[in-house]
């Protein structure tokens, strides 16, 4: 178990909610961790409960899988015996279905990509949603490879939380990441328009859209402070650039963009 200030949540889910209110009174999270089926599903169902009684804040259901390169022995135990019972993606997703008729504590599956790969990723998060999942957190998929998994969360309107050190760069962060979807939203809510699917998948990064748009506006931003956008001077200097996109509309970004591609082609090596 652990004391958590988890980072990567909406403000409308469960999640958020929760530490909304923790926030609020100025405690910290109880998140317990479990692997979903050890020894069994019936004794998760009811460890669920239990925590939830004993002061458990959210619920961390871990997905046994095959391969745990990133845990310790004894979670490399726990998993193999969930595995055992019978812990498959259906069954945990059944399980929550049925948690979720005692309560409504937040639930978040934690894992490997592997299964959810081989489940697939929209299937996943629409039954996940359906199931009552709250958020997931996959150990081994970086921001910047998340895209996959990250847009159909999104639509379903899962949290998808990322393990992050303190001294990665927030500039190779994935614009699905928390940092990214936070600067999206302010250029949006500025632009009064959604920043098109086209330049998101040109630009996966924070540093590397904040470099096109940079260019397209005739801006010098120094490529130190891209790490930094969080901070109150970088605040104001996004508010700036994204007063400056405001007088572009979206399908002259798009023409921009484009005619960026073609120089790039023409400066490519044949």
């Amino acid at each position: 178990m652990r004391a958590a200030a988890m980072k990567g949540y909406s403000s409308n889910s469960r999640i958020g909610h929760k530490f909304a209110q923790l926030r609020a009174s100025n405690e910290s999270a109880l998140i317990p961790f479990i692997v979903a089926g050890d020894p069994d599903l019936e004794c998760t169902r009811r460890l669920v409960t239990e925590f939830e009684a004993r002061g458990a804040d959210l619920i961390e259901l871990g997905v046994p899988f095959s391969d745990p390169m990133a845990d310790g022995p004894a979670n490399q135990r726990a998993a193999a015996r969930g595995l055992a019972s019978g812990a498959t993606l259906p069954a945990i997703l059944a399980l929550v279905a049925e948690v979720r008729k005692q309560t409504q504590i937040p639930i978040i599956l934690f894992g490997y990509y592997n299964p959810i790969f081989h489940y697939g990723c929209e299937r996943l998060c629409a039954d996940a949603r359906q199931a009552g999942v709250d958020g997931l957190l996959v150990v081994d998929l970086p921001p910047e490879e998340a895209r996959e998994l990250a847009q159909p969360a999104r639509s379903e309107g899962l949290d998808l939380i990322y393990l992050l050190a303190p001294t990665t760069p927030l500039g190779s962060l994935g614009l699905d990441s928390l940092m990214g979807l936070e600067i999206r939203n302010r250029l949006e809510a500025s632009l009064g328009l959604t920043i098109s699917a086209t330049l998101i998948w040109t630009y996966p990064t924070i540093a590397a859209l904040t470099a096109h748009l940079a260019e397209k506006l005739g801006l010098a931003l120094e490529e130190q402070s891209t790490p930094a956008i969080a901070e109150p001077s970088a605040q104001d200097e996004l508010r700036r650039t994204a007063e400056k996109i405001a007088e572009l509309s979206e399908a002259e970004m798009e023409t921009l963009l484009l005619k960026k591609l073609e120089r790039k082609g023409r400066a490519s090596p044949a």
